[in-house]
């Protein structure tokens, strides 16, 4: 994917899963000046976890501390497994919730988002990191179908998430609108590059045409025939809304995804 002139500066997506990131993922897959890759999150962070564990035991160096040696790990093992000539690339290292449950003690929630940014900024110290932001109600009624998860289970998760990328060290710095993309999507894709000061192609006007199914088992990917009405046609969920039992949007829930949308100037039309 990288090489030694981009190692350092990918694009990297940071949010909660089915949130539109396969969408977002597909319209940087269409740029021919970028190569893009899905799931990173184990190369990234367990990688890095992995490289602290092993340094006590290597000699130091003189000229880099340990956690530019944990980061320069990281790099090293996606220039040997996903090389490539492409002038930028984009990944999308998604579930930083879910493998911080595996290396960090769940008490301690706000010391593994310190850790978890520090280890992404070691790794990509030039990197542009970016979300998306797409209705809560939306992102719970697709996970409930996607990965059988019970409405407050999903809603756990995406505040988990929402934590992470409105954490104080969060470099998070860009957010693209799923409804935006819905409404616009040439006008907000032209935003978005002009924000991560990439060139906006209109190749990648082109995911814009496919719908990403809602349960596994069927075609991941399928065409759009009416494009005009994608956003009543899975793009958004918002006439099954009131299939979640409202008690669920505790104020705590709604003051965490709020904080988060506010980060980025938006606010969200709760039900």
């Amino acid at each position: 994917m990288p090489n030694e002139s981009n190692v350092t500066s990918p694009v990297t997506l940071i949010s909660a899963g089915r949130s539109g990131t396969s969408l977002l993922q597909g319209i940087f897959r269409h740029h021919p000046d970028f190569q893009t890759c899905g799931e990173t999150i184990s190369l990234v962070i367990r990688g890095y976890f992995a490289a602290e564990k092993v340094l006590p035991f290597i000699n130091n160096e003189q000229h880099r501390t340990d956690e530019q040696r944990c980061g320069a790990a990281v790099r090293g093992m996606f220039l040997q497994m996903m090389p490539s000539e492409e002038k930028y690339w984009f990944h999308k290292p998604l579930g930083a919730a879910t493998i911080g449950r595996d290396l960090s003690p769940a008490s301690d929630p706000e010391g593994y988002r310190a850790w978890y940014w520090n280890a992404m900024k070691q790794s990509f110290p030039d990197g542009t990191f970016i979300t998306i932001l797409r209705h809560p109600c939306d992102v719970i009624l697709s996970r409930a179908k996607w990965f059988k998860e019970k409405h407050e289970q999903g809603l756990a998760k995406i505040c988990e998430m929402a934590d992470i990328i409105a954490d104080d060290a969060s470099p998070v710095s860009v957010a693209v609108s799923h409804k935006a993309l819905v409404d616009d999507g040439e006008a907000e894709l032209r935003r978005v590059f002009a924000a991560i000061d990439r060139p906006f192609h209109p190749a990648c006007l082109k995911a814009l045409d496919v719908a990403f199914v809602q349960e596994r088992g069927k075609p991941f990917r399928q065409k759009v025939e009416n494009v005009p009405e994608r956003a009543a046609q899975g793009f958004s969920n918002r006439d099954r809304w009131n299939e979640i039992d409202k008690s669920i949007l505790t104020d705590d829930a709604r003051g965490r995804l709020d904080r988060m949308w506010a980060k980025f100037g938006q606010e969200i039309d709760w039900p």
